[in-house]
């Protein structure tokens, strides 16, 4: 059941609170959001919001994984972002969305009232900055697949895009030291949705980076055997990655 959940937030405990904007919260901002804050869980493959929605909450995501998605009029999507844990979802601008936002896992959010939280985004500066962060850090992923999409090549796009889950925290590590390993958000027809490439395309780019060395394992569970190896194909450097 997709429905709003007036329960009693502590910010203090929230899983996502290293990472999210509010974090940075000061104290008085904190209780602020305490008392408006509600949560709400969606089912995997749910919308969250329509294109034509106006604005009514922002969105932390607490728990999951939140595509941003264009329909075509000819019925083919292209997804256009991915969020995760920390980001926040929606705009302070009253004005309606022009995307759509759907759950690509399981997700567990945490919804603030607009005009509240964008009054706490006027008075608390640390909270203003890290939002504007996390609006930079989304204009730059835009750049990262602008650029897949009109340079690179399908191996390239696959590369790049596992380098970005890496860069994002998505992948844990056993034990120290040990290979790095990922549970795909996505499945291989998303995946395509969001490089631009067929469903087949997506599977032979994954079956020759595996015949490469370079990672191993089937369906969404992936295991990176050589990071480096993997950087070389995205054409990426290491900056971006959180090792």
């Amino acid at each position: 059941m997709n429905a709003i959940v007036p329960i009693k937030l502590d910010c203090s405990t929230c899983p996502a609170r290293a990472v999210a904007a509010c974090g940075t919260c000061a104290d008085t901002s904190k209780k602020t959001l305490n008392r408006i804050s509600t949560k709400r869980k969606i089912a995997a493959h749910s919308t969250i919001l329509h294109a034509g929605d106006t604005p009514k909450y922002l969105k932390t995501i607490v728990r999951g994984v939140v595509a941003s998605i264009a329909l075509l009029g000819d019925g083919r999507t292209q997804i256009l972002s991915l969020h995760f844990k920390g980001d926040i979802i929606g705009k302070t601008l009253d004005t309606p969305y022009v995307h759509e936002f759907v759950a690509m896992t399981d997700v567990e959010l945490c919804l603030k009232p607009r005009t509240e939280f964008s009054r706490l985004i006027d008075d608390d500066k640390g909270l203003r900055y890290a939002f504007l962060n996390d609006a930079d850090l989304t204009l730059e992923q835009s750049r990262t697949w602008m650029i897949a999409l009109g340079r690179k090549n399908a191996r390239e796009r696959v590369a790049t895009f596992l380098t970005f889950l890496v860069s994002r925290g998505v992948g844990k590590r056993a034990a120290p030291h040990k290979n790095l390993e990922l549970k795909l958000p996505l499945t291989r027809v998303e995946i395509g949705d969001f490089l631009g490439m067929s469903l087949e395309t997506v599977s032979r780019q994954f079956s020759a980076l595996r015949k490469a060395g370079i990672i191993d394992g089937k369906g969404r569970e992936i295991e990176i055997l050589d990071i480096k190896g993997l950087l070389a194909e995205a054409c990426e450097d290491d900056s971006r990655i959180l090792w």
